[in-house]
């Protein structure tokens, strides 16, 4: 079962926002969906507040980088890349 939050699904809904957003931003994105399905194929979970909070559904599955700590590596791996291009 795939997660919520696959690379597919956060294609599509920047899909529209795409020239808005960085070409560093969205290699940032592809970085961590890799991250992402690599922790899931090893079957680790990281533990996380906002997720848990967000799952009241037992079959719903939601991302292992979630909230906070999704958006904060995105940031900081955009800064990285923003910073190299420099």
């Amino acid at each position: 079962m795939k997660i919520k939050g696959t690379k597919e699904k956060i294609i599509d809904a920047l899909e529209d926002k795409k020239e808005d957003i960085s070409k560093e931003r969205l290699i940032a994105i592809q970085i961590l969906e890799m991250f992402e399905d690599y922790l899931q194929d090893k079957g680790v979970k990281i533990p996380n507040k906002e997720r848990d909070e967000y799952e009241t559904d037992k079959d719903t599955e939601t991302a292992i980088l979630f909230g906070s700590d999704w958006y904060s590596l995105e940031d900081e791996i955009t800064d990285i890349l923003e910073n190299e291009e420099r």
